[in-house]
């Protein structure tokens, strides 16, 4: 671990042991009656946004209803805050059929 911090001293990168990543940003587009991306790589902290691109209004809500954007209209965004204790898979309530998943990046 010394050498590791000369060596970031010396080329005058800075070096802290157990950084975390900054919170992140995501965008979903709603698009053709689906989330995309469907499946999204989160973190506790992070926010995503969903832009809805469709002429029909969208939600995207939890399944287990912990969370919901309220209705999204063409052209407006919602966002939410991902915690640890944020549901993973979530659906449009107008359109059932619309699924996402949020997956939690543990790395």
């Amino acid at each position: 671990m010394a050498s590791l911090v000369a060596a970031c001293a010396a080329t005058g990168l800075s070096f802290r042991a157990g950084a975390i990543a900054p919170p992140l940003e995501h965008i979903v587009e709603i698009t053709g009656f689906e989330f995309k991306p469907a499946n999204l790589k989160v973190r506790a902290g992070d926010t995503v946004t969903w832009i809805n691109r469709d002429i029909a209004p969208h939600t995207a809500t939890a399944e287990n209803e912990s969370w919901d954007t309220g209705q999204i209209d063409r052209g407006q965004q919602n966002s939410v805050v991902i915690d640890r204790n944020t549901s993973q898979a979530y659906f449009c309530r107008f359109h059932p059929a619309m699924k996402g998943r949020l997956i939690f990046d543990v790395d």
